[in-house]
């Protein structure tokens, strides 16, 4: 990813923190929505659901250049499953999720090269957990 690309995704998501909780809340339901099977695949509950993928993104963000590295982290923390939610056709319900509740919440700030810097960011991670984790069947 280009620094250009780094500095919009981490610029865009500081204007949502703010609303982190509410965000996240919206994230999961969407996320749901698109693949009800992964809501019962959870045991935690909501509000243990939306604290973690608040974490999960801020921590993801904040690594930006060091994907490979943080993978492993990311199972030591627990919160690979809001991450590698798999989908039809290479695609992620959560990737999908995240992009229209980024839409959403950023309203006239959302743009196509916004859409497209955080579709790099969500393909560039899939692509190193893919890496990391061969046994995750996933096409970035």
């Amino acid at each position: 990813m280009t620094p250009e690309t780094i500095d919009s995704v981490r610029d865009s998501f500081r204007r949502l923190l703010p609303i982190a909780d509410m965000a996240a809340e919206t994230s999961l339901d969407r996320l749901f929505h698109i693949a009800p099977k992964l809501y019962g695949q959870s045991t935690d509950g909501r509000d243990r659901q939306r604290r973690t993928l608040v974490v999960t993104v801020a921590f993801v963000i904040k690594h930006l250049e060091d994907f490979e590295d943080i993978l492993s982290m990311t199972y030591a923390l627990d919160i690979r499953s809001h991450l590698i939610c798999l989908g039809e056709a290479g695609d992620t319900p959560f990737r999908m999720a995240m992009l229209d509740v980024l839409q959403a919440m950023l309203g006239a700030d959302w743009s196509p090269q916004l859409k497209d810097a955080w579709s790099e960011c969500f393909n560039a991670f899939l692509r190193a957990a893919q890496r990391t984790c061969p046994s995750a069947t996933m096409a970035a």
